[in-house]
């Protein structure tokens, strides 16, 4: 993240305060793509709980195997 920002100040043409507000931009961008990203586990992995057996053996996966998904963290991949 510290390397795109950056980049954006060394390679702008344009006017410093405007180089900060790119900076800025692309820092709230990434920090809304993040938040999106752990929103979208949260939702999966409620979804994934729902699932029954059989649910879990159509898509390939064990009761044991839905478990060790569901208890890691949401900011983990």
């Amino acid at each position: 993240m510290v390397a795109l920002i950056d980049d954006i100040v060394r390679n702008s043409q344009l006017p410093r305060r405007r180089v900060r507000h790119a900076a800025l931009y692309e820092l709230g961008a990434a920090v809304g793509r993040l938040v999106a990203g752990w929103a979208r586990r949260i939702r999966e992995a409620d979804d994934l709980a729902k699932l029954d057996d059989r649910e879990l053996r159509d898509i390939g996966l064990t009761r044991a195997e839905a478990r060790m998904v569901l208890d890691k963290p949401f900011w983990r991949a």
